[in-house]
């Protein structure tokens, strides 16, 4: 997956929803060419510092042969880097304002007492990804 989404955003120069569901974006000749030029392998003897996850190396094969090489840090997104990704997510499908609201009514999902009540504002109608 990480090659995948590596490769993805160095053709489209970043990664959005449609990148990554499209599959004639995931599957053009370009994404599936750099995939296979991009490895990943995690460094398991790493300190933690901090809220760090995991750290791997990223090397990514040029066409002339030549290597690039990176040491990368994952993290837990912070609240408000989910509460950004998700605006941004379901904005595409029903614009900012009402994901604005759809984010009020799960963020207080534990305070219910009957969750078909949030279940109802949750519906939406049938869209295809082409038109989103």
């Amino acid at each position: 997956y990480g090659r995948d989404v590596l490769a993805l955003a160095a053709v489209y120069g970043g990664i959005g929803f449609r990148e990554a569901h499209l599959e004639s974006c995931y599957r053009s000749p370009e994404v599936l060419s750099l995939r296979e030029r991009i490895t990943i392998q995690a460094i398991l003897d790493w300190p933690r510092v901090g809220d760090e996850r995991y750290r791997a190396a990223v090397t990514v094969t040029l066409k002339d042969g030549r290597k690039l090489q990176k040491d990368s840090i994952w993290r837990r997104m912070t609240e408000e880097e989910l509460d950004a990704k998700f605006s941004y997510l379901v904005g595409l499908r029903v614009g900012a304002a009402k994901a604005k609201e759809l984010a009020g009514v799960l963020k207080k999902l534990d305070t219910v007492s009957n969750v078909a009540d949030v279940m109802v504002q949750l519906e939406l109608a049938e869209a295809k990804l082409e038109d989103i």
